[in-house]
């Protein structure tokens, strides 16, 4: 059975210990790219566990203020990544 390079490589995305880890660096890439430094240089962790966001944010002014857009965030993410990925974020 032949298969495209193109194919292999979706095989592989999807296979679920490298998913998590793949759509993880991707919300980190997001995070720190489409954040304002004041976030993002205040943002310690950023990992993806199933469906939830765990963000490490180490001032709690921010933590309120963010947990307060919490809907704003999955939907900026999941736009971001093209599928609905992210269904709770979890502030530590």
């Amino acid at each position: 059975m032949d298969l495209h390079i193109k194919d292999v490589l979706k095989n592989l995305v999807n296979d679920s210990s490298i998913s998590q880890g793949y759509q993880s660096n991707k919300v980190e890439q997001f995070w720190n790219e489409h954040m304002p430094q004041s976030i993002s240089s205040r943002t310690t962790k950023t990992v993806v566990k199933g469906n939830t966001l765990h963000l490490t944010i180490n001032s709690a002014a921010l933590k309120n203020e963010l947990f307060n857009s919490k809907v704003k965030i999955i939907n900026l993410i999941n736009d971001h990544l093209g599928t609905q990925l992210i269904k709770e974020v979890i502030f530590h």
